[in-house]
């Protein structure tokens, strides 16, 4: 990585020297963020910096993933949280304004993991309300992508629902039961008519 800096930064072309070192931004933040998160922060605060000004926000939603993941790493749950809900919001316009159906599917699939961050960072600090919110998000764009392709139309944007509402809608005796399977953990969500409970 350093000799990749190096290389890019003997690029003489402005532009592409800039693109370049970017790049190796972005791939040295992904990197470091797993032994050293403050450290990666830097890298990838770099790499965002560029894309935002370079227009090229296909790339935005994974940028926040990994700068959202080194805050985490960090314990800096406030801004890790940030990160993810930044990283969603790019994700979800993008999917909106992209109408190819298999660009719209890969876009997602990039940056899945954004949902399941949010969820256990929302987790970690005892917010079930929100944890709820991402795990229904996600479910919910996932379902919208499906029906879109099935009818061949655009994208449709779903409505929201909390756990609140939910359980108001319940029978005395329902209850709904969702899973979320990280890479370290389970999260279970639990709601019947007394609220939400979270489970890790």
């Amino acid at each position: 990585l350093i000799e990749s800096r190096r290389a890019a930064a003997r690029v003489e072309d402005p532009s592409i020297r800039e693109k370049l070192l970017a790049d190796v931004a972005g791939v040295t933040g992904s990197i470091v963020r797993r032994s050293a998160p403050e450290r990666a922060l830097p890298f990838l605060s770099e790499a965002i910096a560029f894309q935002e000004r370079a227009g090229r926000s296909v790339l935005l939603p994974q940028l926040h993933l990994e700068r959202g993941r080194a805050f985490r790493a960090a314990n800096r749950l406030v801004e890790a949280e940030r990160e993810f809900e930044h990283g969603i919001g790019l994700l979800e316009t993008q999917r909106v304004r992209t109408r190819d159906a298999e660009l719209r599917g890969s876009i997602f699939d990039d940056s899945a993991d954004l949902f399941d961050e949010a969820v256990s960072v929302a987790v970690a600090r005892d917010d079930a309300s929100a944890a709820f919110q991402y795990v229904e998000r996600g479910r919910a764009r996932t379902m919208a992508e499906e029906m879109a392709s099935d009818a061949g139309s655009g994208v449709m944007v779903p409505s929201r629902i909390d756990a609140a509402a939910l359980a108001g809608r319940l029978p005395v005796d329902g209850l709904l039961l969702e899973f979320v399977m990280l890479e370290d953990e389970l999260i279970i969500l639990l709601v019947d008519r007394s609220g939400l409970a979270v489970t890790r």
